[in-house]
């Protein structure tokens, strides 16, 4: 709707899956970030509406006591 109705820009904000879902992964989690970052820079590079994007959360190794999943 925003490319061809609107005509505005969309940001995409706080995607990703958790790890505390059954089935979790990151195999899985690697492929779903991937596949989200490639439609956003395809979008952006061909003038569509995706303008950006903000991952949920990203942390490094050793501060897992601080994610929520």
């Amino acid at each position: 709707d925003c490319d061809k109705t609107l005509n505005m820009p969309v940001v995409f904000s706080e995607f990703g899956t958790s790890s505390r879902d059954p089935g979790f992964n990151s195999s899985y989690r690697d492929t779903f970030i991937k596949t989200v970052y490639d439609s956003i820079l395809s979008s952006a590079k061909h003038g569509g509406a995706g303008a950006g994007s903000l991952i949920w959360q990203l942390f490094p190794d050793g501060v897992d006591y601080m994610a929520d999943g």
